[in-house]
């Protein structure tokens, strides 16, 4: 029988700790799910009155699939209302681009997708649409469905924005309370754009939500720690 070199295992051991250390979570190839992004697809047009450049991702879940693949239809199908004879009017074309980033933890699939699009207005739109997906629960997720009952997380959750939207806006000029208030008040339609990454939860606010168009996007992540009595418990130890 061959001896076993204990060094020689002890050394394995410490790498693969450190790699989960340093690294944090990875998808576990017996995970069913993985990997939970198969691939990325492309949709690209060139019309008459504009381009389209969309890509995104196709999945292991269905649900999810089936949320991206209406979500893309409806901005191909709107893109294409609103530039039609657009060429013949002002002898400009629009153009639609979609990308998007993801966010895979043990347990939770965040999306963001960014929206540029250009209809012949004034400027260009900005727009950011996001989706978490919980893979236990085979379901989407609303803003709702992530807090505890009766933890009155909105008024939370304004509370803890407004002072770093507000922060960000005075260091460009462009703070205005009215507009601060309006736009991340305690309200669910303010915080329906949010992600969950290793940091904690990130919200996105568009253009014109709580600053002019000149100011641009913006967006604010807290920590989980910092949500920590608002959270659902299986939403707030993720692994990343």
């Amino acid at each position: 029988m061959k001896k076993i070199n204990i060094f020689g295992v002890l050394i394995i051991l410490i790498l693969v700790a450190w790699g989960i250390l340093s690294h944090g979570f990875k998808e576990n190839p017996l995970d069913p799910f993985y990997p939970f992004i198969i691939q990325d697809k492309t949709a690209n047009e060139n019309l008459k009155d504009g381009t389209i450049s969309i890509k995104y991702p196709v999945t292991k879940s269905a649900v999810l699939n089936q949320a991206i693949s209406d979500f893309i239809t409806t901005q191909e199908t709107d893109f294409k209302n609103n530039i039609s004879g657009l060429s013949d009017i002002s002898n400009a074309t629009g153009s639609l681009d979609i990308n998007y980033k993801s966010y895979v933890s043990d347990r939770i699939v965040s999306l963001n997708f960014d929206i540029n699009s250009d209809t012949g207005g004034a400027h260009g739109n900005l727009n950011t649409i996001t989706f978490n997906y919980d893979k236990v629960l085979d379901k989407m997720l609303a803003i709702k469905d992530i807090f505890v009952a009766q933890s009155n997380y909105l008024a939370q959750l304004s509370s803890l924005a407004k002072p770093l939207i507000k922060s960000k806006l005075a260091q460009s000029q462009f703070q205005d309370e009215t507009w601060l208030e309006e736009g991340a008040g305690a309200k669910e339609e303010n915080y329906q754009r949010f992600v969950f990454t290793k940091d904690g939860l990130t919200f996105f606010f568009d253009p014109y939500q709580v600053a002019p168009y000149a100011a641009g996007s913006q967006e604010i992540t807290l920590p989980y720690q910092t949500l920590a009595s608002l959270l659902r418990p299986e939403y707030s130890q993720l692994k990343f």
